[in-house]
């Protein structure tokens, strides 16, 4: 049987998810946090390509999210459909809700090589923001 720190070091997605990182900045260049804003419009936004893979936490501060990732610049993220029996979908529905302050943690999908991922979001309430903050470690690295 494989040891948990073993499984860790070849990449196992489950203890990957629980190898928390802290909130970190190298007065170099960006940190392992972003703020995006949040308000009732759809917005789409591309994510960091090397976040691609990795875990993070969403926090949304102030409102409501929904939210989901897409590789399509062009998507417009909406609301989920109203439920049915055999159950409703729609191109470019959104996860949610999440209330405020609340904290749900997921792995950004992968794009093939040479494109972007995108984070698209809708919120309850205008004028909010809903932060990303990278939350798998680096075995062993300082820093995302």
């Amino acid at each position: 049987m494989t040891s948990p720190a073993v499984l860790a070091m070849i990449g196992n997605p489950m203890i990957a998810s629980h190898d928390v990182a802290a909130n970190f900045g190298n007065n170099v260049d960006s940190s392992n946090v972003r703020n995006f804003t949040l308000g009732t419009a759809a917005e789409l936004n591309a994510v960091p390509d090397e976040w691609q893979g990795r875990f993070v936490r969403l926090k949304p501060n102030g409102s409501t999210l929904y939210y989901i990732f897409t590789s399509a610049s062009g998507m417009t993220p909406t609301l989920p459909a109203a439920a049915t029996a055999a159950g409703a979908g729609a191109v470019g529905q959104c996860e949610g809700p999440y209330a405020d302050g609340s904290v749900v943690t997921v792995r950004v999908p992968k794009a093939a090589s040479g494109s972007s991922i995108y984070f698209g979001r809708i919120g309850g309430t205008n004028t909010q923001s809903v932060q990303m903050i990278l939350a798998d470690g680096t075995y062993g690295l300082i820093g995302p």
